[in-house]
């Protein structure tokens, strides 16, 4: 219960039934893909920020095309193979290896797909920010409620004053450098530096930091 992945597996299948509860039945095909990809994206959104302080917005389409590939192939090969297992143990090999083979093709995907995820991503680093959570959040369940009940367009004053509230963290460059006897950090940010256990001062005359500096 203190995994994160806990929580966003539970919340995903909390905003599915929110967003599309009493709906599936009047979605077009195209619907059917498009939609759950949406709504999982807005019920995460948040979750996602507060944990890792970036949301890949190339998300949709990955899921829109993974999902449907694990849950229509992958699960089936292994719930069939641990079926036979028990019965036909050769054909219960042949289903674990079809199914070991799709997930290695998919995890090469998504090891191509990684960089651009990372370059497409909304990041946002915020101080001090428990209101703005709180905001987001009831914005993201006003976005999720049926068109039918009032108040959804009540969703846009969170999301407008995020634009005003945000602090942005300066960007950030961490160095590691061996200085013989141990390790020494240098931070950078956009107007400071900072180097971090230079090593140590024998006497007057040797300082290890200014020694390696000066090198």
């Amino acid at each position: 219960v203190h995994s994160s992945g806990f929580w966003l597996s539970f919340l995903a299948v909390s905003g599915l039934l929110m967003g599309l509860g009493g709906l599936w039945g009047q979605l077009r095909w195209w619907q059917r893909l498009a939609k759950p990809q949406w709504v999982v994206w807005v019920a995460l959104a948040v979750p996602l920020l507060v944990n890792f302080s970036h949301l890949p917005l190339l998300s949709p389409l990955v899921n829109a095309l993974l999902i449907p590939w694990v849950s229509l192939t992958i699960v089936p090969l292994c719930v069939i193979a641990a079926g036979l297992s028990y019965v036909f143990e050769p054909l219960a090999m042949w289903c674990w290896q079809l199914a070991d083979w799709q997930l290695a093709w998919l995890w090469q995907g998504l090891q191509w797909v990684s960089p651009l995820a990372q370059k497409w991503s909304f990041e946002m680093p915020i101080a001090g920010s428990g209101w703005i959570w709180l905001g987001l959040a009831i914005a993201a369940v006003l976005v999720l409620l049926p068109k039918g009940l009032p108040g959804r367009w009540l969703a846009c004053f969170p999301v407008l004053g995020l634009l005003f509230a945000v602090e942005r963290v300066p960007p950030l460059r961490l160095t590691v450098l061996d200085v013989g006897q141990g390790l020494a950090v240098v931070v950078r940010t956009a107007n400071h530096s900072l180097v971090y256990d230079t090593g140590a001062q024998f006497g007057e005359r040797f300082d290890a930091g200014k020694w390696t500096g000066g090198r």
